[in-house]
């Protein structure tokens, strides 16, 4: 993992949060879909099995929990899983799979 993806005492949670992920967070779709297939978009995707705290509070997260809690694009979702398939499978705090937040993000639309 880069050092720029750690928190580091006096900066932005959110600027120290991997571009991937700061990009799913604002849904910049196409943006992210352009960084998934470059060199680096794809090893923060590899890295990020290790989880981080997203903005749901303490609940720790994959970048794929995020963006279906975003409600990505289905291109954005399987891009991710091409490059890294255990993003699917990672559980967070709760239990959940990628699935489950999907599931209760449609269901509460």
């Amino acid at each position: 993992m880069q050092l720029s993806t750690y928190i580091v005492r006096g900066v932005n949670r959110n600027q120290a949060k991997p571009l991937a992920w700061r990009l799913v967070q604002r849904r910049h779709w196409w943006r992210l879909r352009t960084f998934l297939n470059s060199a680096e978009g794809k090893n923060q995707v590899l890295s990020s099995l290790v989880s981080l705290d997203s903005d749901m509070g303490e609940k720790k997260e994959n970048i794929l929990h995020m963006a279906c809690r975003k409600r990505a694009p289905l291109y954005i979702l399987e891009r991710l899983c091409e490059i890294q398939a255990m993003l699917a499978v990672e559980t967070n705090a709760q239990g959940q799979t990628a699935l489950h937040i999907a599931v209760a993000a449609q269901a509460s639309s």
